[in-house]
């Protein structure tokens, strides 16, 4: 099912997508089917999906399970969307761009570059504000683990990237968390989300004093 796709090199092509179980849509929502592009073949959604009230998937975007994407969101064509992500009302995400698992965009954000795992991206054009600490919380991620991505986040976002990123982390990267986070920036074809100016290394917690359990 799904819209015919809003894409030039649509014309005269077959459009299609695949829709996982237990999606949870909204009024007026609407997906996007496959716009004849090779790029990434087809509009796939993953399971337990919610779409709340006037979202749009463009075509050929992939989201994974467990996302949820508030009253408004819109995903541009060919977007990327890892696990357990959260999209805020009105939020805009530029084509070709990715979300990362865990990650989470602030209502009215803008996002036109990568968004890693595990962060939060706020802001017109959107930057990196932390970590989702909300969601790690839920995902189950302990105290250990939020700490040792607070310090990959200062390592990797606070003051620019670094130029040996793998030396930078060191032991940081027996967390597999942190090594997904790197590998997933390692692999941005539109470049990685930049932390925002108020994101400085005093500013963010350390593995030591990462936020209290609730």
């Amino acid at each position: 099912g799904g819209q015919e796709p809003g894409a030039h090199e649509s014309v005269g092509r077959q459009a299609g997508g695949v829709i996982g179980g237990g999606q949870e849509p909204g009024a007026h929502e609407s997906v996007g089917r496959q716009a004849g592009g090779v790029l990434i073949g087809e509009t796939r959604l993953g399971d337990a999906n919610l779409l709340m009230a006037g979202v749009h998937v463009g075509h050929d975007c992939h989201l994974g399970d467990a996302n949820t994407l508030a009253n408004n969101a819109s995903l541009a064509g060919h977007v990327t969307v890892g696990n357990g992500v959260g999209i805020g009302g009105h939020a805009g995400v530029h084509q070709f761009a990715r979300l990362g698992d865990l990650a989470f965009v602030a209502a009215n954000a803008m996002v036109s570059q990568d968004v890693p795992p595990y962060c939060l991206a706020a802001g017109d054009r959107a930057r990196l504000a932390g970590l989702n600490i909300t969601g790690l919380r839920r995902a189950g991620l302990d105290a250990a683990v939020r700490g040792a991505l607070h310090s990959a986040f200062r390592l990797l976002f606070v003051g620019g990237w670094p130029k040996d990123a793998v030396a930078a982390l060191g032991p940081l990267l027996d967390i597999p968390e942190v090594g997904r986070m790197l590998t997933f920036c390692q692999g941005s074809q539109r470049g990685v989300t930049r932390a925002g100016r108020r994101q400085t290394a005093s500013s963010l917690p350390s593995a030591v004093d990462s936020p209290p359990e609730p």
